[in-house]
């Protein structure tokens, strides 16, 4: 992995200056995909694409931030204005909640990210090794997956991928098999492959797809 200088943007609520990560390059050496198209890759992290202002505090979408500059501890004209600057997290669920409630669903295409992203963090109870399978089960993690569903009907075959991972999470084997059927990019076999394996064994619960990928190197732009 090579890092890059960490972009500094402003809160566009308090204007409180936060640092953004940046990565040059990485590779997907060690990681982890899982059933619900979430990747674990400790060697290619992703900035947040929404997280919480550290000093007002409010959720916002990172893109939304003015531009003030570029931070790098290793070059010697890096901008001191910027040292203290904290960095953005990303959310966890209980955040996407928030956010959602906070009306930044702010069209259809942020609308289904963010409920993607929500769904994904629920999940990570159930990434850990320590923890037992399962699935999002309370009331508002089932409501955001029926959301994720309806709007995931017509999409593109990733998340028809989604939609089907969504409904097995819920217990709608039929429904979830529908949906697998207008998956046909044989990009997506694998995933698909899985998915009717854990269909026919009745499983709801979240299971890894692939571990420990190839080290194959990928160019980064924030």
């Amino acid at each position: 992995m090579l890092p890059d200088s960490d972009l500094i943007i402003a809160c566009p609520h308090c204007e409180a200056p936060a640092r953004l990560f940046q990565v040059v390059s990485g590779n997907s050496f060690g990681a982890i995909t899982w059933t619900d198209g979430w990747m674990d890759a400790p060697m290619l992290p992703r900035p947040p694409r929404i997280a919480r202002c550290p000093a007002c505090p409010k959720i916002y979408w990172v893109g939304l931030g003015q531009h003030l500059g570029y931070a790098s501890p290793e070059k010697e004209d890096a901008d001191e204005r910027w040292n203290d600057a904290p960095y953005l997290a990303p959310l966890d669920e209980a955040a996407c909640f928030e956010a959602i409630r906070d009306g930044l669903c702010l069209n259809a295409d942020l609308e289904i990210e963010l409920r993607v992203f929500t769904w994904w963090r629920g999940n990570d109870a159930f990434r850990e090794p320590q923890n037992p399978a399962g699935h999002p089960s309370s009331a508002e993690a089932i409501a955001n997956m029926e959301r994720m569903i309806e709007m995931a009907a017509a999409g593109d075959e990733d998340l028809l991928l989604f939609r089907a991972e969504a409904l097995r999470h819920l217990g709608r084997f039929d429904e979830a098999r529908e949906t697998l059927h207008g998956v046909g990019c044989s990009d997506y076999w694998p995933a698909k492959s899985r998915q009717l394996e854990l269909l026919d064994a009745g499983s709801r619960d979240l299971a890894v797809l692939f571990s420990g990928e190839p080290a194959a190197e990928e160019r980064v732009i924030a």
